[in-house]
């Protein structure tokens, strides 16, 4: 009897690990970031998924069918932390501002130097409109898939929640649903102010018509504009001209170079169809065709990039050409025959002006496409497992896959300047 008495004493003073409650936590309520208190929520929602995440660890200490549920649960609410802090900060963030000024005006007449200031700030104007227009137009297509990914994760979170205990997978639908929630007050917060930069930036460009229509009506130009005119144009004349000379040279360089890749090629695709060959060796080859087809296309790019060069001084030429043009005609040196001329032959390289703008943003979205591709592609090979062998076949296909990348981004650049000087070429002309 003591004995027994003695055992049921030690099993009941026996310390034993206890099971902590599942911490209190729901979704986001959206409305509530929208007001005065969102910074507030924000720190409630921290607080439960931290607790949340230490609850997790705790059970993934005991042993589980479902650790890797529960471990990708547990994964997820630490980022939501994270997610959360950050977004803290973009909602108590300093408010829009704009970022350009437009000058004050002097007492007429005008310089030309204004008026082609007042130009250039007009079209940084509206390319910055356009800018934010293309990114709150994303933010919105973003935000709606958002929203129906927050309905759904609802739907299975609640039908989840009426199950007791929860199921491993509670955890799992409930922390992405934050995540998701998180992702999309982020979203709503950069949209909230690009609505704004756009507002400001359509009221900047408002007041930058305005400016320029009182410019123009009362521009003075002089004998001394329109020599600078003329041998600015002559000036570019000449750089053309050296430019040409320059790309002519490259593009023999690139064709003999492309010429030699397209012989080792051959040889490969050759050495491919023999019979006989491993299954390593199959494959090193096949990297090498790669690697050489991938170097084809980047000439090929390079052939682009140095077209691009010789379109970017063509520009300046077009625009010097019609500064010239346009000088005169105000100035009241040009025939009505010229005039006529000049307001004909400006309509049309308008109108091709316009094709070339379309096909550029076109063009660049390709490459945006392409490095895309290209960058999985380097991704992919680098996360493989490979022999010593297929390492070598790999580095060598992995520098050429980078080397595109590299072209692939400066010719993007340029591609995107050339836009940028050609829209601004457009609002010069149709303004003028």
């Amino acid at each position: 009897m003591v004995r027994l008495v003695l055992i049921l004493s030690i099993l009941l003073f026996w310390p034993t690990q206890a099971v902590a409650q599942t911490p209190s936590i729901t979704p986001l309520d959206l409305e509530t970031l929208k007001g005065e208190t969102a910074l507030q929520t924000i720190d409630i929602k921290i607080r439960e998924c931290q607790e949340m995440a230490n609850y997790l660890a705790d059970l993934l200490k005991r042993p589980s069918p479902n650790t890797d549920t529960l471990s990708q649960a547990l994964d997820l609410f630490q980022g939501v932390v994270y997610q959360l802090i950050n977004l803290k900060g973009e909602i108590s963030g300093p408010p829009e501002v704009p970022s350009i000024t437009l000058p004050t005006l002097p007492q007429p007449p005008f310089p030309a130097s204004l008026y082609q200031k007042l130009l250039e700030t007009h079209s940084t104007i509206v390319q910055q409109l356009e800018a934010s227009q293309r990114q709150a137009q994303l933010l919105r297509e973003e935000m709606e898939s958002l929203e129906s990914e927050i309905k759904d994760l609802t739907t299975q979170w609640l039908a989840l929640k009426k199950k007791s205990p929860p199921p491993p997978e509670y955890y799992l639908v409930l922390a992405q649903l934050i995540s998701s929630q998180a992702q999309y007050a982020s979203k709503a917060t950069k949209f909230s102010r690009m609505s704004q930069r756009i507002k400001n930036l359509s009221g900047l460009q408002a007041q930058a018509n305005q400016l320029l229509e009182k410019v123009f009506a009362h521009l003075k130009l002089g004998r001394k504009d329109l020599k600078e005119a003329r041998q600015k144009l002559e000036k570019i004349q000449k750089e053309l001209n050296k430019i040409h000379t320059q790309v002519r040279q490259e593009l023999t360089r690139l064709n003999r170079q492309a010429a030699i890749i397209e012989v080792k090629k051959r040889r490969v695709s050759q050495q491919l169809q023999k019979p006989g060959l491993s299954e390593q060796t199959r494959k090193v080859l096949q990297w090498e065709k790669e690697r050489l087809e991938t170097l084809l296309e980047e000439t090929q790019l390079q052939r682009k990039l140095a077209n691009q060069k010789e379109k970017k001084n063509l520009l300046d030429l077009t625009e010097a050409s019609f500064q010239l043009q346009w000088f005169k005609c105000y100035m009241g040196i040009c025939s009505k025959k010229e005039k006529i001329e000049y307001l004909e032959t400006w309509k049309e390289k308008l109108s091709k002006l316009k094709e070339y703008l379309e096909s550029t943003k076109a063009e660049f979205n390709r490459l945006q496409t392409t490095s895309e591709i290209v960058n999985s592609k380097v991704i992919a090979l680098e996360q493989s497992r490979l022999s010593p062998a297929e390492e070598r076949a790999a580095k060598t296909l992995l520098d050429a896959y980078r080397k595109m990348l590299r072209t692939l981004n400066t010719l993007s650049q340029v591609y995107q300047e050339n836009y940028n000087k050609g829209k601004n070429l457009t609002l010069e002309i149709g303004y003028t």
